[in-house]
């Protein structure tokens, strides 16, 4: 089916993302001398924390799967337990050592997490691609530090390199589209096309604030669009498109004094679902001006009249 869908993710991406930005920044003022090796744990536990909700999200159970993931989950159980044991015994030295080896543990869990989702992500896939090889990067680091620990200047060295890994995942980040489309809830919301193949481009209304999104297949024909434009007190929103579906409940529209809604097109159907009942479609109001259904025009038509009080005038 073509259309438009809309899908609120779990914002169990948007936190793993979100998670890894707040560690890269422990571990950034770590190897400045701005911050601890407490702040990096904390922040490290905050990012496994978030990877292991992601990978529990309907959907990303893949992510659980992947060797980088279950060897860095294990590693980091170590790695934690033999820094929390050299920080009680006062083991400045040892505690470096174990902060190395879990950043190392971290990224790996991060890396691996974040390239698991990118097939399954469609737009987030972007900011994930730069997790990922952000990830990679200051692990890389951290595990070549490992290699050398005991080695002069091992130290200013891993300091040195984690943080340029880091520097440079700024860099890449300033350099890509960010997703964070939140609905009005706070919860983080993707937009992507509906079927396979099409694409999705999103356009400025010139002259109004609104957005235009349009689908195209890869023929480039538009199969669907939505039109929000808010201009100045009045909003108006089109939805366009074959087989377009809003599967949602307690779906209203409200109009303000003086709209109007219309349906465009040929032979059109507007019909509830034939497995329920119960539906109303309601005229009555408490205005001054009298409601109207106007058939005029109209051939084939039946009017149910349920009891001796309805009139057709």
């Amino acid at each position: 089916m073509s259309g438009l869908t809309v899908v609120q993710t779990t914002t169990s991406v948007s936190a793993f993302i979100g998670a890894f930005n707040n560690f890269m920044d422990a571990a950034k003022g770590f190897t400045t001398g701005k911050g601890s090796m407490d702040d990096v744990e904390v922040a490290g536990a905050g990012l496994i924390s978030a990877a292991t909700a992601f990978s529990e999200a309907p959907g990303y159970a893949a992510i659980s799967r992947g060797a980088g993931y279950i060897n860095g989950m294990a590693s980091y159980d170590t790695d934690l337990a033999a820094y929390q044991d050299a920080e009680a015994n006062g083991q400045t030295g040892k505690q470096a050592e174990a902060i190395a080896g879990l950043i190392s543990d971290i990224c790996s869990v991060t890396g691996a997490a974040a390239t698991a989702a990118i097939p399954l992500s469609g737009p987030a896939a972007l900011d994930l691609g730069v997790v990922a090889g952000a990830a990679d990067a200051i692990g890389g680091a951290a595990a070549g530090a490992q290699v050398v620990i005991g080695a002069a200047n091992w130290l200013d060295d891993f300091f040195a390199a984690v943080n340029q890994a880091i520097l440079d995942a700024i860099v890449e980040q300033d350099n890509s589209i960010q997703i964070n489309l939140n609905d009005p809830s706070g919860n983080a919301e993707l937009v992507m096309p509906g079927q396979a193949g099409d694409t999705l481009t999103t356009t400025p209304l010139g002259g109004s604030a609104g957005f235009q999104y349009t689908e195209d297949n890869s023929q480039g024909v538009q199969t669907s669009s939505v039109i929000l434009a808010m201009n100045g007190a009045t909003d108006a929103e089109y939805i366009s498109g074959e087989d377009v579906v809003s599967d949602v409940s307690g779906f209203h529209f409200t109009f303000a004094d003086g709209a109007s809604a219309t349906i465009a097109g040929g032979s059109n159907v507007v019909s509830a679902n034939g497995s329920t009942s119960g539906y109303t479609f309601t005229l009555e109001g408490t205005g001054a001006n009298a409601d109207t259904l106007d058939l005029a025009g109209a051939t084939g038509v039946t009017a149910l009249l349920g009891d001796a009080t309805t009139m057709i005038d």
